[in-house]
Parts: C-alpha cells; structure tokens; sequence
C-alpha cells in the first residue's frame, strides 16, 4: 500500500528582482562590488601593468561567482524560492557540473582578457550573454561540456523553450545587462556601475532558471516544487482520502449496512459540493457487491444530466443497468427524455427503452406518460427491430393515452406495425 503523503510542497511563485536582496545573496553581492572595485582602482593607477597582481584574484573571485550562480540557476530550476547559502558541501554536491561551467566561464574571461579593443570586448560579452545561459541550461540538462558548447545544442534549447512573459522577461533583463557593461565600460561609472552590473548577472541567472523550470516538461528537467507538482501532490492526498473512505463504506456495506453506507456517502459528497462523485463512484462500481453503486448511480446520474454530462451519464447508466439485472429505474421523468435524445448506441437505446416503458408507471402525474410510451414504441421498431413489442405499446397507448393517438408519430409508426 503507498505512504500517505503528510504534507503536500506548496510552490511560491519564484521571485526575480528582490532575489538579490536576501541576506546571504545581498552580502555576497557587496563582497563582489568591492573586489570588482578593488580591481578597478588598481588597473586605473596602474594600467595593463595591473594585470600580473590581480589576475589571480579576478580569476577566482569570478570562478566561484559563477559557480553560485551555477547552483542558483540548478536550484531556480528545480522551483526552490530559496537558494542553499554557499557552502563546501554545496559547491561539492555540484562540483562535476560546476566544474564544466567553470570552464566556459574561463574561455569567455580569457577573451576579455586577451582582446585589447574595448569595443571586441564589448562584443564578445554581448555574445557571451547570449550563449552563455544556452551553454549553461545544456550543462545543467546533460553534464556535458561537448553538449554545452555545440551549437546544435543552443537551437534544441531556444526551440523548446516556450516564447512567453517569462522568457522576454529573461531578454529584458539581458538587453538591460548589455546596456549597464557598455555604460560602466565607457563612461567609467566605477563602484555605482559594477554594483548594477553584477546585480543585473545575479537577476539573470535566476531569471535563466525561472526560464527553465517554466518550461521544465518541454526540456525534460526533473523539478522539485511547482504548480504542476503541488497539484500531483493534492490529487495524490485526495485520492488516498477518498480510498480509505470507500474502503470504510466498503465495510459497511459489507456487513449488510448499505442503507448507513448511502447516507454518509451522500453527506460526504454534500460536504465537497460533490466534486468527488466521480472518483467514489470509480471506486464502487468495482466492488463484487455493487449495490451501493446501483443505488448511488441515481443521483449521479440526475446530477450528471443537470451538467449536461450525457456520455458520462449514460455510462453509469449502462452500468447500473447491466449490474442490476437489467431492471433500472431514474428518478425523474424528464432526465429519461434527456438521456433518450443523447443515447446513440444500440445497447443504450434498448436501456432507455427500458426506462421510456415504466414513466406511466413511475411518474403517474407526469403528462407526457404517452408520449414515453411513443419514444419506446419507435425505438423499438426503427432501431431494435422489434414489431411485437412496439405493437403492445401502442395498444397500452390505445388503452391509457387516447391524446396521443392523434400525434403524426403515432400514425405513421402504427402503419409501419401493423404491416
């Protein structure tokens, strides 16, 4: 038997802009902004000769930004709102994957380095926002770094990813990035640009997962919290409650108490607006003894038709025919004239035939006795091929209902009988 779920993950809508601001994120941010400014004032005093002193320190402050950001992006994928502070065993639990990122960040950073124009700078990290999240998202799929640098790769990623608010929320954000490096580049705008800059990468790579998990079926990424997780999960409870309910009127019934087994079936569906019917009445046609389904069938069937669920009703109808010897009664006149106009197949005509035949008797008061009789009698011979049995309806017509002697349909089926 499953383990009944305790509690169902509820998702949280993730949060992109602010997500920066959170504690470990906002000191982690501030760390960054002052050895990017650290390194800025040096390569200001000193020019290119700055680059011995301070390679090593932009090398591996940038390597271990990115892998964060890595693990924001894997998480952001998975539907966490709050990402796991870095940690040695956070960076070790994501090292293979992280290591391969760490290696594309290193080509893009190399580049930068190596290319002495500003304006080839600025476009190979224009470039490098494009490809770099394509390059990541195949990392975080596949932990290939092949994968992650074939151009094949980037088209199945931007083919599957659906063009939505979110993803030109993602494009928004990257257009904005673009525009704060070029600034910050040109117009020197020191600790205020790099500040921006490294806060828009941060809402970017979490954008880039928000983009991920979105589209997470598409791209076949296994998730940990989201809307379509959370009603997995709420179905999943329902469904167990509604089991362990059936299986007590189960009991009930099985002990010769169907009467209390339909009354507290039937408060219960009351209390949900019966919006679980469906899935009880699953659960009672499947019983050896179906007389709780036969009797509960009624109802449902009443309520089905209300909804305008003629498939559905004529199903449970079938079966709660069939289940009771083929002896079946409904509780008003006019759901039979309902279901009448919808049943197509032959097995549910020769039902509602069945059904057409007792309304005089069922229903006294009700007016239309004769022309139920009429709608039987012309199922019979036109669709069941069954003379004898149409002409003695028409006789208890003659008898009981002279009024509905006088209707054409009646005139012209008496003709077809009688030859």
């Amino acid at each position: 038997m499953a383990r009944k779920r305790e509690s169902v993950d509820q998702f949280e809508e993730l949060a992109v802009f602010t997500f920066p601001f959170r504690m470990t994120n906002f000191l982690l941010l501030a760390f960054y902004c002052l050895v990017c400014t650290y390194v800025a004032t040096v390569w200001g005093f000193f020019g290119t000769s700055a680059v011995v002193p301070t390679a090593a320190l932009i090398w591996v402050t940038s390597l271990f930004f990115f892998g964060y950001l890595f693990v924001v992006v894997d998480y952001t994928t998975q539907g966490y709102q709050h990402i796991p502070s870095l940690s040695k065993n956070l960076l070790d639990s994501e090292k293979p994957r992280i290591v391969k990122e760490i290696i594309l960040v290193s080509v893009f950073l190399a580049l930068l380095v190596i290319i002495d124009n500003l304006y080839w700078q600025l476009f190979v990290a224009i470039a490098g926002m494009v490809v770099f999240p394509l390059a990541t998202s195949v990392v975080l799929m596949e932990e290939r770094l092949l994968s992650a640098i074939s151009p094949l790769k980037w088209v199945q990623v931007m083919r599957d990813v659906e063009a939505d608010s979110v993803f030109y929320r993602f494009m928004i954000i990257e257009c904005m990035l673009v525009l704060a490096v070029y600034m910050t580049l040109v117009l020197e705008l020191g600790f205020i640009g790099i500040a921006t800059v490294l806060y828009l990468v941060m809402i970017l790579f979490r954008a880039l997962g928000v983009v991920l998990h979105s589209n997470a079926d598409r791209l076949g990424i296994p998730v940990r919290y989201s809307e379509q997780v959370q009603a997995a999960q709420e179905q999943e409870m329902a469904d167990q409650e509604i089991s362990e309910e059936a299986s007590a009127l189960y009991k009930l019934c099985a002990a010769g108490h169907t009467g209390k087994a339909f009354k507290q079936l039937n408060d219960r569906l009351e209390a949900d607006q019966y919006r679980t019917e469906a899935d009880f009445f699953a659960h009672l046609r499947t019983w050896e003894r179906p007389q709780l389904a036969i009797r509960a069938g009624q109802n449902y069937i009443q309520r089905l038709v209300v909804r305008g669920q003629f498939d559905t009703a004529l199903d449970v109808l079938e079966f709660c025919y069939n289940a009771n010897g083929k002896k079946y009664r409904l509780l008003e006149a006019d759901t039979v004239f309902q279901l009448s106009e919808r049943a197509e197949t032959l097995n549910h005509r020769e039902i509602i035939t069945h059904l057409l035949e007792f309304v005089p008797e069922d229903f006294p008061s009700y007016p239309r006795g004769g022309d139920a009789l009429l709608a039987a009698a012309r199922i019979l011979a036109h669709d069941l091929n069954d003379f004898p049995a149409a002409h003695a309806l028409l006789s208890r017509i003659d008898e009981d209902f002279p009024a509905t002697t006088k209707n054409s349909t009646y005139v012209l089926l008496r003709e077809i009988v009688s030859q």
